[in-house]
């Protein structure tokens, strides 16, 4: 049997020929996107350092970000996702009055994370109440 693979954008096809048959097959397998979430439960006020880690299991590709207040902040939120506690791969803000933000995530050198980092999410500035924070990543 002789199989190789097609790589399109995010889709990975497999496509092969079964011997002594003479029909081929195609076998698409999408890459999924998934997510870890930051939460901040209740009210809150900056700065807070190095909240709520995560650590992949194998090498991931940050994608974007989803950010939702549980009630519009007086005041701008900014909130920064840091790599390994020292290496800031992006600053994100919830803008005064607003309760959602979304935004695609740099790519740069830091929004890659291998099995040996983490990522840590830092209040930056603002005061709020509930801070779920989604991240989506290409793994």
């Amino acid at each position: 049997m002789k199989i190789f693979g097609i790589k399109q954008g995010q889709e990975f096809a497999t496509c092969g020929r079964i011997s002594r048959q003479p029909a081929f097959y195609l076998y698409h397998r999408w890459i999924h996107l998934i997510v870890f979430h930051h939460i901040i439960g209740g009210a809150f006020s900056a700065p807070i350092t190095g909240s709520k880690q995560f650590s992949p299991s194998s090498t991931i590709y940050l994608q974007s970000v989803d950010a939702t207040l549980s009630a519009a902040a007086a005041s701008n939120v900014k909130f920064t996702l840091r790599k390994s506690g020292s290496t800031d791969i992006d600053s994100f803000t919830i803008t005064a009055g607003n309760t959602t933000f979304n935004s695609t995530v740099s790519s740069s050198a830091a929004s890659t994370i291998t099995s040996s980092d983490y990522v840590t999410m830092n209040i930056d500035s603002g005061a709020g109440n509930t801070l779920a924070v989604k991240v989506t990543y290409l793994g």
